[in-house]
């Protein structure tokens, strides 16, 4: 399978649950799933849950378009005021290029979030990716 396709397919349907706050200094991260996941993974008891994601690239005539999109599905029972995906990427020696976020505000109980997190590496140097999620309520 050659880089671009595996990139493509890593995390394509892992669930994570994972919950945090802004005092936790615990954040849980999960790895992209490198083999495209079988969806039997059981999440969590969490307040925010990660459905899904994947790293897309779209091939442009200069330059690669990286994104890790997914789905955040809030479970806390009341409307959160912000929450947060962090992707964090790799090199093929386990070395972090970089973290990346995406945010929103004003996530109701129940609702979902479709996000999608840029990447500025370029595709030859990430050879995987980790992803979490953290919500805050005031």
């Amino acid at each position: 399978m050659d880089r671009r396709r595996f990139l493509q397919m890593s995390g394509a349907v892992a669930v994570v649950g994972l919950a945090g706050c802004a005092e936790d200094d615990d954040t849980e991260f999960e790895e992209g799933d490198s083999n495209g996941g079988d969806g039997d993974d059981e999440p969590d008891e969490a307040d925010v849950e990660i459905l899904e994601h994947e790293m897309v690239i779209d091939e442009g005539e200069f330059h690669d378009d990286i994104h890790v999109e997914g789905t955040v599905e809030n479970n806390s029972g009341e409307r959160l005021n912000y929450a947060e995906v962090t992707v964090r990427v790799f090199d093929e020696d386990g070395n972090q290029l970089e973290s990346y976020i995406d945010n929103t505000t004003d996530l109701d109980d129940g609702g979902t979030w479709a996000f999608e997190v840029m990447i500025l590496e370029d595709a030859e140097d990430i050879d995987s990716y980790d992803i979490a999620v953290e919500d805050i309520t005031w």
